[in-house]
């Protein structure tokens, strides 16, 4: 047959029944290699022997005739000169009528091939010139023989001998039914003779002639399906490999090998096969000579076509390997590779060979054959379709075999479509490039491998391969591999300044074919501006860089919230981590107010929060960003409660940690720091309620440092301040109830508030704080008391609400620390002011 390449996607292997084998091409319109006899391997491109005869393979409709039905007409009605009539069977012998062979050999037909029209002779005889077509229909094999005509040198020991030696009479029966077995119009009617068993019967003669001439006759009829099929019933493997030990000629070791090589085509024998050691003989008399050589590679092609697993399929695996080493016919290696490959079975047993990569490496990086190169490459393509087959694999060498046959690809052929281009190379080309790139990408899921790709200068020949191909499906194929390599953290230090100018000046569009290139470039740059440091690659932070980089980020023709929105807010907010904000903040913050406001995807409105804390990083920017307009209301919306069912705080908690920032630099006015603080202080006491410990942190961060503002003090209270302190007070962590307590000292100090605070339970929040462990709290505690102390129109409430208890406890059972011992003491003393109070201090300890 002629393999073919189509310029489709690769296909998922399939399996061909019956005798068809395993091996197709990569499409679904391929044609499959067949299994065939033997000699069809050997002459594929023209004979290599003179005794091979242009008989076409077996078909599944008749085994035994050529393909052509026309053709097959003619030679069964054509004449034989030399009897006039065909020959229907031994009516002689079943008839008793005769004993000697000469007589069975008197009606045999002359040796000479029946005539044949002139197109029938000339498309039998004449291979194909084209190196791109290659056979592989099997035509039968006549068996070597150093004499012409048998008769000739037979007749001569006959006579010498004696007509009534037995071993004469089995030697001439021998040598009629080889002779007539040479013919195959007379196959059919030996076998309704039931001649196999008279072989295998006489194969096991001690005369060396009659065992030679039986091997020829069962080479000869091994030829057709239904001669294997009943040689293989009878066992006559055995027999064979009996008869190879035997001491003979190299004509008969080659029709011993021969016939082994025919009887490999019948499936369900193949465990058969190995067991009788019949594939052990191929592989052992291989180097014998070329034809002996390629018929063990055609028998390891038989026996790798089934699709399925079958016993000791291993050894024939182990076989081809060690075969594949020094085989010359690389075409039918890598087509038995694939076929291994494609049944999902067999994976896991080749990628347990190391040798099995070795070889398939070396036929994958092939550039005189590109159907070779495709079968290897589709093998490595199935190996990696098995997950279990992936790191084996990769660790050996295949990897690097991919990239050098992409690198070869592209040196090949000229991809840009010119004028005079042929067809069925830019096919081939096609279909070994989406293999190669399919391959990566299964690769790419094991750790190891975008590594490994890298580290073989994958970068390198993908960005020269890009600026060749115009096909977009191919060049998708690139883009993408590039991006899965630049996943890899310590994959970026192979980036030059070659490859990152290719990705920085690619231009995006709106066209359906390119519309994912425009998502892995941006997952590309995100990354490489992620995974790089400051100190290294000091090309990606030239800012004649930054213009490049926000083009990609301020396009908007992509859909509104889809995934490559997503990925500009990740480039962008890689730029702003990367880049100064005073470079950056001018041009991108509509983009960035976009994402934080418009957007209803949780995880960009988070990359948006993660810009603006970028830019807030920049002391000067703060009074710049807050009076922008739009700015402070993304803060406050982004600072929103999350949904019910998330549990995803990062968000709010930025812009808690965006908050303090902005207050510990002081670089906002009085009014300015006011409005801020008014703006999110709702929104932080809303926060307090969902009881999230870090939440719960920044809001006691945000409560401390909006105590030192004074103005808003008032405010804050009567909106819920000392209740949402309350809820804090109740934390584990150590810090929080630093800040609560300290929010509490803030608030103390101002007189006009005090009443107001301890109405609203602050004494009860002191007294839970006036145990903790922590001597910085109990102290803050003490110091509050003391100041809400210090005026006596609170004192009397403060008893009565039970501070003195919670002094007690901070200076006589907790504390030892002088300091807080002596706020203690001077809050005592004011309470003790007012004679009212002296009563209720002395039950309560004093």
């Amino acid at each position: 047959m002629e393999p073919s390449i189509f310029s489709q996607g690769v296909a998922q292997p399939q399996h061909m029944e019956g005798r068809e084998g395993l091996y197709r091409s990569m499409d679904d319109g391929g044609v499959p290699h067949r299994r065939g006899s033997l000699a069809n391997i050997l002459g594929r491109g023209g004979s290599i022997l003179d005794d091979v005869e242009p008989y076409a393979s077996d078909s599944d409709e008749d085994s035994d005739h050529l393909n052509d039905d026309n053709d097959v007409h003619m030679i069964h009605h054509s004449p034989i000169p030399h009897l006039g009539f065909c020959y229907h069977g031994d009516v002689f012998y079943q008839r008793g009528l005769y004993t000697e062979a000469l007589l069975y050999l008197s009606r045999l037909p002359r040796k000479t091939n029946p005539p044949l029209p002139s197109d029938l002779n000339h498309r039998l005889s004449t291979p194909s010139s084209s190196s791109s077509t290659r056979k592989t229909g099997l035509s039968k094999l006549k068996p070597m023989s150093r004499a012409g005509n048998h008769r000739d040198s037979i007749i001569p020991d006959v006579k010498d001998e004696g007509r009534d030696s037995r071993t004469t009479r089995k030697r001439q029966c021998a040598h009629a039914i080889d002779a007539m077995a040479s013919n195959p119009i007379l196959h059919p009617t030996l076998f309704s003779d039931n001649v196999i068993p008279t072989l295998l019967s006489l194969c096991r003669s001690k005369d060396a002639v009659t065992s030679r001439l039986c091997v020829s006759a069962l080479c000869h009829l091994s030829g057709s399906q239904r001669g294997r099929e009943l040689m293989l019933q009878h066992g006559c493997l055995s027999l064979l490999q009996a008869a190879l030990l035997l001491p003979g000629n190299t004509d008969h070791h080659f029709n011993v090998l021969a016939t082994f090589a025919n009887l490999s085509i019948e499936d369900s024998f193949e465990s058969m096969f190995v067991k009788e050691k019949a594939l052990e003989s191929m592989v052992q008399h291989h180097k014998a000579s070329d034809a002996v050589e390629r018929l063990a590679s055609f028998t390891l092609f038989n026996l790798s076509c089934p699709s399925y697993t079958y016993p000791r399929i291993n050894d024939v695996m182990r076989a081809l390997v060690e075969h594949g080493r020094d085989c010359r016919d690389r075409l039918l290696l890598s087509q038995a590779f694939y076929n291994l490959t494609a049944t999902k079975s067999n994976r896991m047993k080749i990628a347990a060979i190391p040798d099995a990569f070795e070889v398939v490496n070396v036929l994958a990086v092939t550039t005189s054959d590109p159907v070779i190169r495709s079968n290897a490459l589709h093998s490595l393509w199935c190996l990696s379709d098995t997950e279990g087959c992936r790191r084996a694999l990769i660790l050996h060498g295949s990897v690097r075999a991919l990239v050098t046959s992409l690198k070869a690809t592209t040196d090949i052929q000229d991809l840009r479509y010119p004028p005079s281009f042929d067809p069925h190379t830019h096919n081939v080309l096609m279909v070994l490039g989406r293999c190669i790139f399919a391959t990566l990408d299964n690769v790419a899921t094991e750790s190891l491998g975008c590594e490994a790709m890298a580290n073989v200068g994958a970068l390198s020949s993908l960005a020269h391969l890009s600026n060749l191909l115009v096909d977009p499906a191919l060049k998708t194929s690139v883009y993408k591999c590039m991006s899965l390599i630049l996943a890899g953290e310590r994959n970026v230090r192979h980036v030059d300044v070659a490859f990152f100018e290719l990705l920085v000046s690619y231009t995006h569009s709106t066209s359906q074919d390119m519309k994912n290139i425009s998502r892995y470039v941006l997952h590309g740059l995100g990354c490489l501006l992620a995974f790089t440091k400051p100190d290294s690659h000091s090309f990606l932070y030239n800012l004649a860089y930054l213009p490049k980089l926000l083009y990609h980020v301020l396009y908007k023709s992509f859909e509104p919230s889809g995934a490559d929105e997503y990925l500009q807010g990740v480039l962008l907010y890689n730029i702003t981590l990367r880049f100064p904000p005073t470079d950056v903040a001018k041009p991108s913050l509509a983009r960035v107010l976009h994402f934080g406001k418009e957007s209803p995807r949780e995880d960009i409105r988070a990359l948006a929060c993660g810009m603006l804390f970028n830019l807030f990083q920049a002391p000067s920017l703060h009074q710049p960003l807050l009076t922008h307009d739009g700015v402070l209301d993304v803060l406050v919306n982004l600072l929103q409660l999350p949904s019910a069912t998330s549990l995803d705080f990062e968000t709010p908690c930025k812009c808690l940690d965006i908050i303090c920032v902005v207050l510990d630099q002081q670089q906002l006015g009085e009014a300015l720091a006011m409005a801020l603080i008014y703006a999110v202080f709702p929104t932080i006491v809303q926060l307090c309620e969902r009881g999230d410990p870090l939440v719960n942190a920044g809001c006691a961060a945000c409560f401390a440092r909006f105590g030192m503002v004074e103005p808003c003090r008032v405010q804050m209270v009567r909106n819920g301040l000392i209740a949402s302190l309350s809820l804090l007070a109740g934390e584990d962590s150590p810090e929080t109830l630093q800040l609560v307590v300290s929010t509490y000292s803030q608030l103390s100090c101002d007189p006009s508030i005090c009443r107001e605070l301890i109405e609203k339970g602050i004494v009860h929040s002191l007294a839970s704080l006036a145990a903790a462990p922590e001597e910085d709290v109990r102290r803050a505690c003490a110091i509050a008391f003391c100041n809400l102390s210090t005026s006596e129109d609170n004192i009397v409430t403060l008893v009565k609400h039970g501070a003195l208890k919670a002094l007690l406890v901070i200076s006589c059972v907790k504390s030892n620390d002088a300091i807080t011992r002596r706020m203690c003491m001077k809050a005592v003393m004011n309470l003790m002011r007012s004679e009212a109070n002296i009563p209720t201090m002395c039950n309560d300890g004093l």
